[in-house]
């Protein structure tokens, strides 16, 4: 039986499905973006064979009107909203970084055209201090997270598929610590470690399957 952890509170998810419904809200949401934005993608990177590396006319409407929605319901944009942004549209269209291409780039093209119509100063200012490392280790979080999630939820899966599963969320977690190794401290090592009673419970899942 997969680890119960239906009390723990993860502090870089403290806004997850606040701005997860949002996410949602907008993927069904069919209506154009106003001001032919999204038609022109001109700035769309070109990796080394000089083909498109992402279909800007369909990431684009997505990230203004998630913009758009934030902004409306709660009067800003800030640097969480723009984290979790860039996992799931990661996921579901950047996930090419082959040949030149590189997702952080192209997002952080995505966001200096909806900037156009924002304070332009202060939104180039927060765009040009954007960091990869920093979205990037984001991206761990949540995506050991949702492995996890994966694993736990499905009560109906075969033990092979279990393991299989318990496996990856064991591998992902090991190459995620390794920055934090010799004592580093840091906001992102602290939440690794956060993970570390349900890491350590499907460690002893996984070895008591295999024995």
């Amino acid at each position: 039986m997969a680890p119960d952890t239906s009390e723990r509170t993860y502090k870089f998810l403290s806004s997850f499905q606040k701005y997860k419904s949002i996410y949602d809200e907008i993927k069904s949401d069919n209506s154009s973006v106003d001001g032919g934005f999204c038609s022109d993608d001109t700035n769309t990177l070109r990796g080394d064979n000089n083909e498109k590396c992402f279909n800007y006319e369909s990431v684009c409407p997505e990230v203004f009107k998630y913009m758009n929605k934030i902004k409306t319901q709660y009067g800003s944009i800030t640097p969480d909203c723009d984290k979790y942004l860039y996992y799931w549209i990661q996921g579901k269209y950047l996930s090419n970084q082959s040949n030149g291409c590189k997702a952080f780039s192209f997002y952080k093209i995505l966001l200096e055209n909806y900037c156009k119509n924002e304070d332009r100063d202060q939104c180039t200012k927060y765009i040009n201090e954007m960091k990869y490392e920093v979205f990037e280790r984001h991206n761990n979080l949540m995506h050991l997270y949702d492995i996890f999630q994966i694993f736990k939820n499905e009560e109906d899966q075969g033990e092979s598929t279990k393991c299989y599963k318990a496996n990856g969320y064991v591998n992902a977690y090991n190459k995620y610590i390794e920055p934090c190794f010799g004592g580093v401290r840091s906001n992102y090592c602290d939440e690794l470690k956060n993970f570390k009673e349900d890491y350590e419970k499907l460690i002893a899942e996984v070895n008591n399957k295999s024995t």
